[in-house]
């Protein structure tokens, strides 16, 4: 029996740390097929970083694990907005003559919607149609953002050559694929995890551990674009992977579950309720989300600018969410 337990948590780590890696390829690869080098397309980027997280999400939902799929779109948006934020932050901290992204204040609201979605327990297809409805006003208002971005003087060149054309569209084809492949196994990985661990859901692992995994893609480039001066377009992609997660892939993922063959639902009456919304989650994640849109909101306006002590926090406060989830597990 000890045996086994051992054999099946050296499986489960495995395939999380091979999908990890196949997540990680997958959303460079994506990045370095349609983004620019030199970050002046942020939403390109926030697609690109977008990739891991929706194919996993999508394959927790097909998988009949929609607890998982819930923890990873809410854990996702709370590493961007905070530990990745903070990060990105704190090595090119904010001027003030950063450009307004007025799209950004959005993300107060989304969370919000979430939050009185949760009440219920479930999330139902009026709750992602109007997800839906905010996730369009958006969208104009990001396109807006855009056209009025100033021109940038700060521009550095990719260390690898510029692929051609026709290259592009079949590696980011071959990208997809591998995203999906490997999130796929994380899902599984995660839920294997849970169950040999004996806890009552894999949200836990999803959130605590997989979450910050599928971010590690993302941090690396904004890193790389904020060394190079491109900060300010590296927090446009973390924030607009947000507003993708709880406007485009939440709603998505419910719609998903209400179509799934059986809903996952032990019965027709369960699958009508909804998909259903941890209790951990929104307890948790969507109460640390609608603290960092609220922080977030004045500086979309210009009203504040983040400098590296408001970063080091930011960094700070992710521990501390991290630390509140361990000591919120429930007990063997």
């Amino acid at each position: 029996m000890f045996n086994q337990m051992g054999d099946g948590r050296l499986t489960a780590g495995l395939m999380i740390l091979l999908s990890a890696g196949g997540l990680y390829v997958a959303c460079l690869a994506a990045i370095t097929a349609i983004a620019p080098a030199d970050g002046s397309k942020p939403g390109l980027r926030a697609l690109c970083g977008w990739l891991p997280i929706v194919t996993t999400a999508l394959c927790a939902v097909l998988l009949h694990h929609p607890e998982v799929a819930v923890a990873i779109i809410f854990g996702t948006s709370v590493a961007n907005l905070s530990l990745l934020f903070g990060l990105v932050t704190y090595l090119r901290p904010m001027q003030e003559t950063l450009p307004r992204r007025r799209a950004w204040a959005f993300v107060l609201p989304a969370a919000l919607l979430s939050l009185v979605a949760g009440f219920g327990g479930a999330l139902t297809w009026e709750h992602a149609l109007m997800l839906l409805a905010l996730g369009a006003a958006i969208l104009g208002v990001w396109r807006d953002d855009a056209g009025n971005r100033p021109a940038s003087a700060a521009v550095f060149q990719p260390a690898e050559p510029i692929r051609a054309q026709s290259q592009r569209w079949p590696q980011l084809a071959l990208a997809v694929g591998l995203a999906f492949v490997a999130g796929w196994a994380a899902v599984r990985g995660t839920v294997l995890a849970s169950q040999l661990a004996q806890m009552p859901g894999a949200a836990l692992i999803a959130v605590s551990v997989l979450s910050p995994m599928l971010t590690l893609p993302t941090l690396r480039t904004g890193v790389i674009l904020a060394e190079h001066g491109k900060a300010e377009d590296a927090l446009a992609a973390l924030v607009g992977t947000v507003l993708l997660n709880l406007c485009v892939l939440l709603p998505g993922a419910v719609l998903l579950w209400y179509v799934t063959p059986g809903g996952g639902a032990a019965s027709v009456s369960d699958a009508v309720k909804g998909m259903p919304y941890p209790w951990g989650v929104w307890r948790i994640e969507t109460v640390a989300l609608v603290i960092l849109g609220s922080l977030l909101a004045p500086i979309a306006l210009g009203r504040w600018v983040l400098g590296r002590s408001e970063a080091a926090l930011l960094v700070l406060g992710y521990a501390v969410y991290l630390a509140s989830i361990a000591f919120s597990a429930p007990r063997a």
